[in-house]
């Protein structure tokens, strides 16, 4: 279809040089805030708008972009499009896939070890001139049982490394690749049987409705006791209160999160205002409980946040864009063409 003008949202000046020199033969608008529906008299004449996941993606917002044929997210997730709607205007919606893959499995693995060898609390303690080792006895990865749960890109690259390290690893997922474990050395295993018997947990998994805290409190009963867990996928697919209850019940050992539920409110500090919801209120509560433990790690989800990963993705993302302007969408998760 003929493109004239793209709209680029939480766009940051080297985004903005980036598309301002591959896309010069366009029309196109930056914006360093995420898309609102103030924005939309300016953009409503636009046939690409592309978004980062802070942009809400809303039927009132699609049914006010008559000239609209392609959202392109600029990242991996993409739950805050709604897709029902943008199928229902003729407009296709795209990602970006696989530009982190690298930066968040080694971010995983480099939770696993600050979380084992306690080096959040030793560094806050060598800050405050304090040179103790009294409760921060570390424990080694070598010989250790890793569950992975979702074998995806991210999930298989975690793994990868983790026999490196000498460990054993135990994996669940949908669909499985048994090749690829065959030649990486790990073993698929029913979700029960990853829980009860791995030493460390790491979840893997895309947040979407069948997700939705997948790990609870019926499922944390399953684990085996003083198991670390990490999540450096999507905050939503744990349930916050199910591993502070976790924690106090000694079944987890210790926690690292590189994501939280509703996230977005603690990165913006904000918990006043008229769409605060009363669970929004106390999700945000539990996080910061979360952050005050020393039995936590908190990483403000930087598992991607890597020059080489940026890079990639504005590479991607712009793929994406021309692959839709020349006929040939790639990277399609929903909507459909016009």
């Amino acid at each position: 279809m003929q493109v004239k003008k793209i709209a680029f949202f939480e766009c940051d000046k080297k985004r903005q040089a980036y598309f301002s020199e591959h896309l010069s033969g366009f029309e196109l608008e930056f914006y360093a805030d995420k898309l609102g529906e103030q924005h939309v008299p300016s953009v409503k004449d636009c046939q690409i708008i592309s978004v980062i996941n802070y942009s809400p993606v809303t039927r009132n917002i699609i049914e006010q972009l008559p000239e609209t044929k392609l959202i392109a997210v600029g990242c991996t997730g993409f739950n805050n499009v709604d897709l029902k709607v943008c199928e229902e205007h003729g407009i296709l919606v795209t990602n970006t896939p696989g530009y982190s893959d690298d930066a968040v499995a080694e971010h995983t693995v480099s939770l696993m070890l600050m979380l084992l060898r306690h080096a959040h609390t030793a560094l806050l303690r060598a800050k405050d001139n304090q040179f103790s080792w009294k409760g921060i006895r570390g424990r080694q990865l070598k010989d250790k049982t890793l569950g992975i749960i979702g074998t995806g890109k991210i999930g298989l690259k975690v793994i990868e490394l983790a026999r490196g390290f000498g460990m054993n690893v135990l994996a669940y997922s949908r669909n499985q690749k048994t090749e690829v474990a065959t030649k990486l050395g790990f073993s698929y295993a029913p979700l029960e049987k990853v829980l009860a018997g791995s030493d460390i947990i790491s979840l893997h998994l895309a947040a979407t409705q069948a997700t939705y805290h997948f790990i609870n409190q019926e499922r944390l009963l399953k684990v085996k006791p003083g198991a670390f867990f990490i999540n450096t996928s999507r905050g939503e697919v744990c349930d916050t209160k199910a591993l502070i209850w976790g924690l106090d019940q000694g079944l987890l050992r210790g926690v690292a999160l590189d994501v939280l539920e509703d996230e977005k409110i603690c990165q913006e500090n904000r918990v006043v205002g008229p769409d605060i919801t009363a669970a929004q209120l106390e999700t945000y509560a539990l996080n910061q409980h979360l952050l005050r433990r020393d039995d936590v790690l908190i990483t403000p989800h930087i598992g991607w946040f890597t020059e080489e990963a940026i890079t990639d993705m504005l590479s991607i993302h712009l793929d994406t864009i021309l692959a839709f302007i020349q006929g040939n969408p790639c990277h399609v998760v929903g909507g459909r063409k016009g």
